[in-house]
C-alpha cells in the first residue's frame, strides 16, 4: 500500500498567476533569503491532509465532493500582501484571498467537517486565513528588513478575481527541484 502526500486546493486563473508572478519578481529583488513558490504551483490550500493511503484517495475525493455540493460557485479576490507569523519576523510571504460574504471560510469549514466525519481527519485548530503562499524564508535568515518594507509598501496589492467553482485534490511529490503536483480528483461546487 502506497502513501500519497495529499492536499485540497483552489486553482488560480492565468491572469491572477501572471500578476502574482510580477509581485514575486518585485519582492525577490529585496532578498535572496526567500525560496519563492514556482509559478505553476501557486494555489489556495483548503486542507492539507499529509500522507494518505492510496486506497483512501477515492473516499477523500468523495468527502470533498460531499462538502462542495452544498456550496454555490462564487468569486474571491486575491489581494492584500502579508507575512506569517508577523510582518516584522516573516517566515512565509502570502497574498490574501477574500470574498464579500465569507463564502470561502464556509467552504473551508465544510471540507474540514466532511473529512473529519467520513475519515477522521482532525479539524483545523488555527484560524482560517485563505491565502496564496508566495515564498518561505530560508531557516535562520535575518536580512529581512528590506523585504518587510517592500511588503508594507505593496500591502494593498491586487492580483485579481479567482472564480471558485471547483476544488482540486492534489498529490504532492517532493523532489530536489521542489514539489510536483498531480491532480487526483476534482469536486465541483453546487
Amino acid at each position: 500500500m502506497a502513501r500519497i502526500r495529499t492536499f485540497v486546493a483552489i486553482a488560480i486563473p492565468n491572469d491572477v498567476r501572471d500578476r502574482t508572478v510580477r509581485l514575486i519578481d518585485k519582492l525577490s529583488d529585496t532578498t535572496d533569503s526567500v525560496r519563492w513558490v514556482d509559478p505553476e504551483n501557486l494555489h489556495v490550500t483548503v486542507k492539507f491532509l499529509g500522507d494518505v493511503d492510496d486506497t483512501e484517495i477515492y473516499q477523500v475525493c468523495r468527502s470533498v465532493a460531499d462538502a462542495t455540493s452544498q456550496h454555490a460557485s462564487f468569486v474571491a479576490n486575491c489581494e492584500s500582501l502579508g507575512a506569517f507569523p508577523k510582518l516584522e519576523k516573516p517566515r512565509t510571504v502570502w497574498l490574501g484571498v477574500h470574498d464579500e460574504q465569507d463564502q470561502l471560510i464556509s467552504l473551508f469549514q465544510s471540507v474540514d467537517e466532511s473529512l473529519k466525519k467520513s475519515m477522521g481527519f482532525p479539524l483545523e485548530v488555527k484560524q482560517i486565513r485563505p491565502h496564496l503562499t508566495l515564498g518561505r524564508l530560508r531557516y535562520g535568515r535575518k536580512d529581512t528588513a528590506e523585504l518587510t518594507e517592500q511588503i508594507k509598501s505593496l500591502a494593498e496589492y491586487q492580483a485579481g478575481a479567482v472564480p471558485v467553482d471547483e476544488l482540486i485534490i492534489f498529490a504532492s511529490e517532493l523532489t530536489r527541484q521542489g514539489p510536483v503536483y498531480n491532480v487526483l480528483g476534482r469536486a465541483a461546487l453546487g
